[in-house]
């Protein structure tokens, strides 16, 4: 990825498309852009497989919308996230199509990670000095888990459990590489 990445970003130097002070940067986002999608391809052509692409689906939204928020587990080479990832979101999904969480379980699995994932940017506010970016984030965290929120009661509308069951395993999942990160940083 890394010399796509670079082949890409040399390309545009040369062209004069960007700067060559801004290589790194636009290095970078390429080279995480290409992660990212490939992440995205490997997770969807498994649970394609498997019949569990709305799932996945809900999964990534999920997760991408609530983890950047909280933090959790970061590994060290892309092939160890590319490969947890997959496993992750996919694993997560099979055993949601196997055992679905009854609605009210699901329901308060959501309503409880979402206020302690709200708890924790507040917590945030207070005792860090980045104030003006926590308050931005903690807005953005609330708006993101009330959207969510609001998601879950228009699919109870629609009966779709299952989905309710995912949105409670992936938000379970996010706030347990959170609590795992912050163990394992600790250690």
């Amino acid at each position: 990825m890394e010399r796509i990445a670079k082949k890409i970003t040399k390309y545009l130097c040369n062209q004069k498309m960007i700067d060559e002070v801004d290589y790194e940067l636009y290095k970078y986002g390429f080279q995480s852009g290409l992660e990212l999608i490939l992440c995205f391809a490997g997770s969807f052509l498994i649970a394609g497989l498997m019949g569990t692409h709305v799932n996945v689906l809900i999964f990534w939204m999920i997760f991408f919308a609530v983890r950047s928020y909280i933090g959790g587990i970061h590994l060290k080479k892309y092939s160890w996230c590319f490969a947890f990832s997959c496993l992750i979101s996919n694993g997560i999904s099979l055993v949601n199509k196997f055992f679905i969480i009854p609605v009210k379980l699901s329901s308060l699995i959501i309503l409880g990670t979402s206020l302690y994932i709200i708890r924790k940017n507040l917590l945030k506010l207070r005792l860090e000095d980045n104030k003006a970016e926590n308050s931005y984030f903690l807005k953005r965290v609330v708006m993101h888990t009330f959207i969510i929120m609001l998601a879950v009661l228009i699919l109870y509308s629609y009966s779709c459990f299952e989905y309710i069951s995912q949105c409670a395993y992936t938000m379970l999942i996010i706030v347990i590489s959170a609590l795992s990160s912050k163990i394992m940083v600790e250690n």
